[in-house]
């Protein structure tokens, strides 16, 4: 379900937000001052539009938003991914205990596993909190706040969480492929497709008569080629 607006949200953000329009390169950027996607693409820093609109207590939020005609993105940004740990890709090599004769340790491999599927499943929380709640920011402040003279117009919004998991060795593109093929045939995907698996923790917010209109998850390059491109691209559901 669209979301109804007295007046014009790109308009109303250049008005009251104008500092808060920033290249993707910028919206991305990491707690440690890198830069996760290179990219000049422009939007609003929902983050920043956010801690103005509460002066205590402030929800948590995306990163950015992207407003394309009559819809809006709501893009959150998280890495943390490709350094994940689990079974298939731990090395034991780095695990050799002085205590055991210098051999693996299984213990040790078992407790970093388990931290690591904590963090993990933390991610997935946290960018699942952000979805909501910056939904309902969008809804119970900045929407009423919009009172312009153009008239009524409607909106329909899109979330997308983007994370860094990347595969050298096969266009990423065959991520957002393998969540298809789980939809429709409900095939049994690979245990470290994160994408996809984000893209099901997603799917519950893709209800418009609650939530957005669609959700989805990607990768840092699909994102990238998606922005570039202008969001021309449809996106999956």
């Amino acid at each position: 379900m669209s979301i109804a607006v007295k007046g014009n949200v790109d308009t109303f953000f250049k008005n009251k937000y104008s500092n808060a329009w920033q290249p993707i390169s910028q919206l991305s950027k990491s707690d440690h001052g890198s830069f996760f996607i290179d990219s000049s693409t422009c939007g609003w820093n929902f983050d920043a539009i956010t801690k103005s609109l509460f002066k205590t207590n402030a929800p948590t939020s995306v990163d950015g938003t992207f407003i394309v005609g009559n819809r809006i993105y709501f893009v959150e940004i998280k890495s943390g991914y490709k350094n994940h740990v689990s079974e298939k890709n731990i090395d034991m090599e780095k695990l050799r205990c002085s205590y055991k004769g210098n051999q693996p340790c299984e213990d040790c491999a078992q407790l970093l596993i388990d931290k690591n599927k904590w963090l993990y499943k933390l991610l997935k929380t946290n960018i699942q909190l952000k979805a909501a709640e910056s939904y309902r920011t969008f809804e119970k402040k900045i929407v009423p706040s919009i009172n312009e003279d153009e008239g009524e117009r409607r909106y329909c919004t899109s979330f997308i969480a983007v994370i860094d998991q990347e595969d050298p060795s096969k266009d990423s593109v065959n991520d957002e492929f393998e969540v298809i093929q789980r939809d429709l045939a409900h095939s049994t995907l690979s245990e470290e497709n994160y994408v996809a698996d984000m893209y099901n923790a997603l799917r519950r917010y893709a209800k418009p008569e609650l939530w957005y209109d669609e959700s989805t998850a990607m990768s840092a390059s699909v994102f990238k080629e998606f922005a570039d491109d202008g969001f021309k691209r449809p996106i999956l559901r």
